[in-house]
């Protein structure tokens, strides 16, 4: 949500392209108020089976950001860290911490990152 000097909502943004919500604890007004930068924590499946998941087809967290045009919701430009940061560089293996995941279900994806 974008507020003015007076704390009243102006807009609201959403990440687009049929991605979860995006997280507002990182939302970064940018272009003189044109654009927003969001993050997006989408769980996706994906073959586990070179990272210790018995049966293969697992749950991975897949992080995105977004920059959305304010007036529009347009998205202007999306990373996506499966498509630059593969699995195999983390030093973080499913379920070894508490908040790692075990990649088993979409609600315990692993966050590999």
């Amino acid at each position: 949500m974008i507020i003015d000097s007076s704390f009243k909502s102006v807009t609201s943004i959403q990440s687009q392209g049929g991605l979860v919500p995006n997280d507002q604890h990182e939302f970064n007004v940018i272009n003189g108020g044109k654009s927003a930068l969001v993050t997006i924590y989408q769980p996706t499946m994906y073959d586990m089976s070179p990272y210790g998941l018995t049966g293969g087809q697992g749950y991975i967290m897949n992080c995105f950001a977004q920059e959305v045009e304010t007036a529009t919701g347009k998205v202007l430009w999306e990373w996506s860290a499966l498509n630059h940061v593969g699995p195999s560089v983390s030093y973080v293996p499913a379920n070894s911490t508490e908040v790692s995941g075990d990649g088993f279900t979409k609600d315990t994806p692993w966050d590999y990152l």
